[in-house]
């Protein structure tokens, strides 16, 4: 059973079809980068995914049960979350204090004076072992604000990952970060859990041909093929699409 499920999903507004019978399958652990031109529907896509756009047809399947009735909350307390092109951190407050908040509300607590001891330990290991997994544990005490960009972009990711997501779909994670740094953050994607399905959307062939076992190509609102990275890097109507005006040197 694949653990994400998008069945011939389409969606137009009036007479504008941006998401036309699209198709596809994240297996548990998949590592699947989603690309194409601008305006090729890779944001509608995942916000079809994550439930910002309901599908005019067609379904969306988490582990065979559909989900694509359900609010973007309860699509993620069913296991999808996401990160955005543009991060949504309080500045203002500390990494783990961000970090903190994420796990609370994913328990359910955010709103409760009191909690016993043992949820309070479960907590703080959660802490621990995510800010340890993005690279951040030395960095919990400092304030987000004085960050640099790249670190800040890990700690959304980190945030996404407080919610126990089966499903991460990841919105342009090195969008705004130094091409020297943006690796590190693909690096550090590319060890998440390895039962967890992550989609990326990225504009970086670099980035994407390091991280991607599978390569989804958009365009106009449809797939124009799905392979792997040297099936996509082959395959002549992604050169006239994507590569050929991109300059990029794969063949």
């Amino acid at each position: 059973m694949n653990r994400l499920a998008v069945n011939d999903v389409s969606l137009a507004f009036g007479g504008l079809v941006v998401a036309s019978h699209i198709d596809l399958a994240l297996e548990t652990g998949a590592r699947t980068a989603l690309i194409g031109p601008n305006g090729a529907g890779k944001t509608t896509l995942v916000n079809l995914i994550s439930g910002v756009l309901r599908p005019s047809s067609g379904s969306i399947e988490l582990d065979g049960r559909k989900v694509t009735g359900l609010s973007q909350a309860l699509r993620v307390k069913a296991g999808i979350a996401r990160t955005f092109q543009i991060n949504r951190l309080f500045k203002d407050m500390t990494v783990a204090e961000n970090l903190r908040i994420a796990l609370l509300q994913q328990a359910g607590d955010s709103a409760r004076l009191w909690r016993n001891r043992a949820a309070d330990a479960a907590i703080e290991r959660d802490e621990t072992e995510i800010l340890a997994m993005l690279g951040l544990r030395a960095q919990g005490g400092r304030l987000v604000r004085n960050l640099a960009y790249g670190e800040q972009r890990l700690l959304e990711i980190a945030l996404a990952l407080a919610l126990k997501p089966r499903v991460l779909l990841l919105d342009e994670p090195a969008a705004g970060v130094p091409k020297g740094e943006s690796g590190i953050i693909i690096d550090v994607i590319r060890q998440l859990p390895a039962e967890l399905a992550v989609l990326l959307i990225e504009h970086d062939m670099d980035l994407v041909f390091r991280f991607a076992r599978r390569i989804v190509v958009l365009a106009s609102g449809a797939v124009v093929t799905i392979g792997t990275p040297a099936e996509v890097a082959a395959d002549e109507r992604v050169k006239q699409l994507y590569f050929g005006r991109s300059g990029h040197g794969r063949s």
